[in-house]
């Protein structure tokens, strides 16, 4: 995922609207029409300091942590 927006709103946790979407068959479909491949896994980066990102814990698994940034995973390789 090369993007990530902030939504400014008063309800909480809808930060983690954009990583659900993403894992929907739905949105994995129509990435695969429009790519003309399969996609099978998707993978991001967290850039931040502390040593888990609670935005994409219990949605995406950890990958690789490094120096000042945090690859998350989902789906099957």
């Amino acid at each position: 995922m090369l993007s990530d927006f902030i939504v400014l709103s008063k309800y909480k946790l809808l930060s983690k609207l954009l990583l659900m979407v993403s894992k929907c068959h739905e949105v994995q479909k129509l990435l695969q029409e429009k790519y003309i491949r399969r996609v099978d896994t998707i993978i991001t980066t967290a850039f931040i300091k502390q040593s888990v990102s609670m935005k994409y814990r219990g949605l995406y698994e950890l990958h690789k942590r490094g120096d000042g940034f945090l690859n998350y995973k989902t789906g099957q390789e």
